[in-house]
């Protein structure tokens, strides 16, 4: 490039004519003609180094000449980038290794007039409090979600929602994305996904167990923005072949279901709102579902602490964590015991009864 454009420059083309004739930015070019400039330098500095002839990944190396200047090269080699290509056969082949859900038989008998609701708030999957981690975490949530269907009605639909926070971190950085908080975490977030994953599954096998359909909606948390949507694609794959599990892939910042004369609202809970005015948002954003229901209850985590408010037209409802409390928590005097519930409602509209289990 710095040859083409050297030789536009010799017949006596102005930088402008030059881009225009090879397609670059005015800016491409006086880049190109600094590097000319420099071209002698760095060529030395490659053979000095004697990285004109390797192939390492990427580097820098500086050298000094005998005029006592000095010449430096950043490099990288790209030979063994993968292609567009390379990657799409690699995520096909993982696709394709995706097991496919068990077949499992509907219960014989559902009562049709009702539907469990499992808000699941804040379980920041491995983060390390102590002796507990992600391990404890696991086992933990399992043997609740058993106690729970155990002592709820055989219903006819099973609405699970994660409400934000499931995974304690959102990438290996092991910060919170937007203000950069250290995070106590025992595992790297491959594995915490892989792991969020694992529980999903069991959840929702463990409910087409005892209902006749399931629906799965995972909403973005403070802390792992990205987990929701490994969650809605790894399930999308799973549950491909089964008609009785619905894995909502609408946006995944607010939760809005429509069950007989119900409406069921989820968010995480971080948006910097008054309980009022995120009434007041869903009204707005979904206003059909608003005008064709008669019962409303809106439910957020975030805060970790529980609230429930009664607001023209919604219940609003803050759950407390499922994780337990970490040092933070305990620092600043948030005591807030850890809890789970699960919701009945009535088709025709209202609760039928709530199971708490208290940790």
């Amino acid at each position: 490039m710095i040859d083409k454009i050297l030789e536009l420059q010799h017949q006596g083309m102005k930088r402008s004519g030059i881009a225009k004739a090879l397609g670059l930015t005015d800016n491409q070019v006086k880049y190109q003609l600094e590097l000319s400039r420099k071209a002698p330098g760095i060529q030395q500095a490659l053979s000095n180094t004697r990285l004109d002839g390797s192939k390492p990944m990427f580097g820098w190396r500086k050298t000094k000449n005998a005029d006592g200047t000095s010449d430096s090269v950043f490099w990288k080699n790209t030979d063994n980038e993968e292609s567009v290509e390379d990657i799409a056969d690699r995520v096909a082949d993982r696709l394709a290794r995706v097991i496919a859900a068990p077949s499992i038989a509907q219960p014989s008998k559902t009562r049709n007039d009702l539907v469990n609701f499992i808000p699941l708030f804040d379980v920041h999957l491995s983060m390390r409090v102590g002796d507990f981690g992600t391990h404890e975490a696991v086992k933990r949530i399992l043997d609740i979600i058993n106690d729970m269907f155990s002592r709820r009605p055989v219903a006819y639909e099973c609405i699970i929602v994660n409400g934000g926070d499931f995974t304690h971190q959102n990438d290996d950085s092991n910060q919170t994305p937007r203000n950069k908080h250290p995070l106590p975490v025992d595992t790297d977030y491959l594995d915490t996904t892989d792991i969020a994953v694992d529980v999903t599954v069991a959840m929702i096998e463990l409910a087409l167990q005892t209902h006749a359909r399931v629906t799965f909606k995972a909403v973005r948390g403070n802390h792992d923005e990205n987990t929701p949507y490994i969650l809605r694609a790894a399930l999308r794959q799973r549950y491909r072949h089964e008609s009785r599990v619905t894995i909502q892939t609408d946006d995944l910042d607010f939760f809005a279901h429509q069950v007989g004369n119900n409406l069921i609202c989820a968010h995480h809970g971080d948006l910097k709102k008054n309980p009022k005015d995120l009434v007041m948002g869903f009204s707005a954003r979904y206003p059909k579902l608003w005008g064709d229901t008669e019962y409303r209850e809106l439910h957020t985590g975030h805060q970790h602490h529980l609230k429930a408010i009664d607001l023209p037209g919604m219940l609003y409802e803050q759950h407390r964590a499922i994780t337990p409390q970490d040092g933070y928590s305990k620092k600043n005097l948030y005591d807030a015991p850890s809890e789970m519930q699960a919701i009945t409602y009535k088709m025709e509209g209202g609760r039928y009864g709530t199971v708490t289990h208290a940790f």
